[in-house]
């Protein structure tokens, strides 16, 4: 049987881990595009496409940094127009489609940097760093939301 000093250190220790503050984003990031640039530093050899990558590497970065701003700037010009009663629909429809585009283009250039990285690696090169690159998409925007 458990003693009760064991049960209220395990209730303890659980309590503090659930308590724990999320990481932000700008920490997320940070973390993800330091684990990519290791990863390409690890993998690929050639110092003109390694290059190429790290750059491709901080792309990454502030494209989700934008993308991550430009929710929260969203979130916070809905909730401006919510609070007051009479906002017209058109106002609101009108953020959202600035919104939708702003997203649209975020994920293009997005796009255009993952294929440019793989364009710069080998396919026995692109397993690791495509992995971290996932990794940190995903990462980014559980945390930006």
């Amino acid at each position: 049987m458990r003693t009760p000093a064991f049960i209220f250190a395990a209730l303890l220790a659980g309590l503090i881990a659930c308590s724990s503050t999320p990481p932000t984003t700008e920490a997320t990031l940070s973390k993800g595009t330091s684990e990519l640039k290791s990863v390409i530093q690890r993998v690929v050899a050639d110092p003109g496409r390694r290059d190429r990558l790290l750059a491709h590497a901080d792309g990454i970065d502030a494209a989700l940094r934008g993308h991550a701003a430009d929710y929260g700037k969203f979130v916070d010009e809905y909730r401006r127009l919510n609070t007051a009663y009479d906002t017209p629909q058109v106002e609101v429809e009108a953020l959202f489609g600035r919104f939708e585009q702003r997203q649209k283009d975020s994920r293009a250039r997005l796009l255009e940097l993952h294929f440019q990285m793989i364009r710069f690696t080998s396919p026995q090169e692109w397993p690791p760093i495509g992995k971290v690159e996932a990794e940190m998409l995903q990462a980014t925007l559980a945390v930006s939301r």
